[in-house]
């Protein structure tokens, strides 16, 4: 999945369009005006079997950079116009640049359900039932919480198999 950011701006005023999950809409940071995202539900497959990839796939391939964290070993994969100095998931700053490709373009992206603010309250009130968690991690990283999209694949397969096998039943006395 990649990290890349699109910049909407805002058809009233030209400022720069902000999700907002409260919401569930993009807002307007200058005239503060709401816009309704398209909601799409999860409806078409691909055929991972085509030897030909389409367009879009191949333009995806192309403008993508797959990143690798040195200190967790993850994968992330940024625009070509985009680069990080931290993982966004332990916050390393051993990120080097790969020859890898980015892998498979995702068809939806489901949005946050709360900000960083509830996030932070979440996480706290979590923590203040836990007996054997650490307490500096109890009072820890709750102003550095930030949402990370994790890319998430199904794959669906049939299969017709055909087992052969023998049974057989073996008795012992002591």
């Amino acid at each position: 999945m990649a990290n890349s950011k699109e910049n909407i701006k805002c058809k009233n005023c030209g400022g720069e369009l902000e999700f907002f999950p409260a919401h569930q809409n993009l807002i307007c940071t200058k005239c503060e005006s709401e816009f309704e995202i398209e909601k799409t539900k999860f409806k078409q497959f691909k055929d991972l079997n085509l030897k030909e990839s389409t367009k879009l796939e191949e333009e995806f391939s192309k403008s993508a950079n797959v990143f690798n964290c040195e200190n967790c070993g993850s994968k992330i994969v940024f625009s070509k116009l985009e680069y990080s100095t931290v993982c966004p998931y332990c916050g390393g700053v051993q990120i080097k640049k790969t020859r890898l490709k980015p892998g498979l373009m995702p068809d939806a992206i489901i949005p946050f359900q709360f900000n960083e603010k509830q996030a932070a309250e979440i996480f706290k009130n979590a923590m203040k039932h836990k007996n054997f968690v650490p307490k500096d991690l109890k009072n820890s990283c709750l102003d550095n919480i930030y949402g990370i999209y994790l890319p998430i694949m199904c794959f669906n397969a049939n299969s017709k198999t055909t087992y052969v096998g023998k049974a057989c039943e073996t008795y012992r006395d002591s």
